[in-house]
């Protein structure tokens, strides 16, 4: 018997999880973003702005004064570099953001199986709307539902309650208007 050939969904296979400590996408954007920003500031901090806070020495031994400048630059960026590698492993940034890159790719694969399944059922059929364009009133409302289902049947049942309490408060007064009425008329007997 021939196999059957397998359907497009299922040679269509995710991609692969990046190790948690190989940095992913959004691991190396984050480390690019650091060191573009620490190389920036660094840049800012210059020779002749150096120079400037140390004009004695500047005018004297400039040779000195440059290579000072140049230390302390190249201590300034090790120092960071270090202290921001130590950050993220005690974070463990890289593991959070391949997680965080993992539920985005899955949430688009999602995303791209509904819309392939909203066209293949009739057009009359609305697609779900995303989260994120709905109304913020439609979001707060479903965010409060389940509080607000459980407020409903405690109002429900304690209305209820005092719906039943006032029934038998009417067939008190019902009958005590009775006994009145047959002691008024004892009375006009009389």
């Amino acid at each position: 018997m021939p196999a059957s050939p397998p359907s497009p969904h299922a040679l269509a296979l995710p991609p692969p999880t990046p190790h948690p400590t190989t940095p992913g996408p959004r691991a190396l954007a984050f480390t690019t973003l650091f060191t573009s920003a620490l190389t920036h500031t660094l840049h800012r901090l210059s020779y002749p702005a150096f120079a400037a806070c140390f004009p004695t020495p500047a005018h004297h031994t400039p040779d000195l004064l440059h290579t000072l400048w140049q230390q302390v630059t190249q201590q300034i960026a090790s120092r960071s570099q270090r202290e921001f590698a130590a950050v993220c492993d005690e974070r463990g940034v890289v593991a959070r953001l391949n997680e965080l890159e993992a539920l985005v790719s899955g949430g688009a694969r999602r995303g791209r199986a509904l819309g392939e399944a909203a066209a293949g059922r009739d057009s009359a059929a609305e697609a779900p709307v995303p989260p994120h364009r709905q109304a913020p009133r439609t979001v707060f409302l479903a965010h409060l539902a389940g509080q607000l289902a459980r407020t409903q049947a405690r109002l429900v049942a304690r209305l209820e309650a005092v719906r039943r309490a006032n029934e038998e408060l009417v067939a008190r007064i019902g009958a005590q208007r009775g006994e009145m009425e047959g002691l008024v008329g004892g009375w006009r007997r009389w």
